[in-house]
């Protein structure tokens, strides 16, 4: 076979991995730190995201003291938060973190900051479920602020900062709706079938409660945890 055909049959192959969103094995081999930023850059805009990636990891283990390794990891942690997802939040937050340890004095480490704090909101979950994404997007936006007070990004924080407290709130809203029905439960069955049965009912050992009968649904109490405890410390 003529080198002339194979070289055709190769830039055959090249733009069929291209058109399919995967590098170019060529263009991730160069030795052109350039050229790799470039081709990262054109699967980002066709939200090719895994070879974008690994054009911007290539850029970040290859060439560590690259021009464009900054910018490589920035646009590492977006091409995360713009696929989107729980996960990907997680590895955005991952990505600007390590940015924001190797050039804290960066002229972008307010952007970093700020986007910390994007990637936790992301990961926020109703009132009624862990409330700790949204607690530590808190603290991001704060952070931004206390580093970074003339941030072009401040004013969008502080309205973060609103709505994460609003959310806490509204979680401590649904929290005390839930404890005050415990309790107006709790209060029903101790009048009604006393300490003995409320013991057995809900497995908790009421203090003061004479007797060796075991107490029944031991894992309930266990599952409650502390609340549980808190509830019937109220009925002393």
């Amino acid at each position: 076979m003529s080198k002339r055909i194979l070289t055709v049959i190769g830039l055959l192959l090249a733009a069929a991995c291209a058109h399919r969103g995967q590098p170019d094995i060529a263009t991730l081999s160069s030795n052109s730190d350039q050229v790799i930023w470039e081709a990262g850059q054109k699967a980002l805009k066709k939200k090719q995201w895994e070879s974008a990636r690994q054009h911007l990891r290539r850029i970040i283990d290859g060439f560590p003291q690259s021009e464009y390794g900054p910018g490589a990891r920035l646009a590492l942690g977006k091409s995360y938060l713009d696929e989107g997802g729980t996960a990907n939040a997680i590895l955005a937050a991952s990505a600007y973190r390590d940015f924001l340890t190797l050039y804290p004095s960066h002229p972008q480490s307010d952007h970093a900051q700020f986007q910390v704090g994007e990637a936790f909101f992301k990961q926020k979950n109703g009132p009624d479920r862990d409330q700790t994404p949204i607690q530590q997007a808190l603290e991001e936006y704060q952070k931004l602020l206390e580093l970074h007070p003339g941030s072009a990004h401040a004013e969008k924080a502080r309205g973060r900062l609103r709505e994460c407290r609003e959310s806490l709130a509204r979680s401590e809203f649904m929290v005390g709706e839930q404890d005050q029905y415990c309790i107006k439960g709790l209060a029903v069955f101790l009048g009604r079938f006393g300490r003995q049965r409320t013991q057995q009912a809900t497995g908790h050992v009421f203090p003061g409660l004479e007797g060796d009968e075991a107490p029944l649904g031991r894992d309930v109490a266990e599952a409650s945890g502390q609340r549980l405890d808190d509830l019937a410390r109220r009925f002393e």
